[in-house]
């Protein structure tokens, strides 16, 4: 019986990853262009802001750039003498890239790959900040091979709504709705957004700097949604 599932599943897969594939490989529709990168600010008082290249030399810079596609991003760090905070945001326009790929790029893969162990995990949690609070996302702390410890959160929107994240972990059927729900519904517009600190995040709160970053990303699409949005986004994976 097991060898049945396993094989049924498989093919369902591969036939979800078809059809996505499909879907993927048509023209993206045309689409009104927005200046990711004055999104973000670029100075904040009491900080010293700088932009981050995507690696250490223009080679892994330009595989980063293929591999990722992405049609914007902005990478920025923001420090001052007790702390330090970074952001990466990256889009892709309807027809650019599966939802499941850049999934597979989430710090639970990427930053585990570059050596990074994963401490704490929790899911659907808000970060406030004064005026506001972000909408629930996935949180995680990291410790490097150096002791450094990294508070992160990150959000995968798709067609500006939360992306549910599943795996095998939550079921074969739920994972492969899931897979089929992507593969029908095609490569959408997506943003992924990464926002880490040397600091717990509650510390910064009060701060304005760290605040207007925060209102910066609400205008983005992360600020805190309805409940019945955030039901509505997740229904076809319960």
């Amino acid at each position: 019986m097991w060898k049945f599932v396993v094989g049924f599943g498989a093919a369902v897969l591969l036939g979800g990853i078809g059809v996505q594939w499909i879907f993927a490989s048509k023209p993206a529709p045309t689409v009104a262009q927005f200046d990711w990168d004055n999104a973000i600010p670029k100075s904040l008082e009491r900080w010293t802001v700088t932009a981050e290249p995507l690696g250490p030399d223009l080679a892994t810079i330009h595989w980063v750039a293929e591999t990722l596609n992405f049609d914007a991003y902005v990478c920025r760090t923001y420090k001052r003498k007790d702390a330090e905070f970074g952001i990466y945001c990256a889009h892709w326009n309807a027809g650019k890239m599966p939802a499941r790929e850049v999934e597979a790029h989430s710090p639970d893969i990427c930053w585990v790959l570059s050596g990074e162990r994963c401490i704490e995990s929790e899911s659907n949690v808000s970060i406030p900040y004064q005026g506001g609070s972000l909408m629930p996302g996935e949180r995680r702390v990291f410790g490097s091979p150096k002791g450094e410890i990294s508070f992160v959160s990150f959000w995968h929107l798709v067609d500006r709504r939360p992306y549910a994240y599943v795996n095998l972990s939550h079921g074969l059927l739920k994972t492969l709705r899931a897979l089929l729900s992507d593969a029908l519904n095609g490569s959408r517009e997506q943003t992924f957004v990464t926002l880490s600190s040397s600091v717990p995040f509650f510390q910064l709160e009060s701060d304005p700097g760290f605040s207007r970053v925060m209102v910066a990303l609400a205008a983005l699409g992360l600020g805190a949604p309805v409940r019945g949005a955030l039901q509505d986004s997740l229904r076809h994976y319960d």
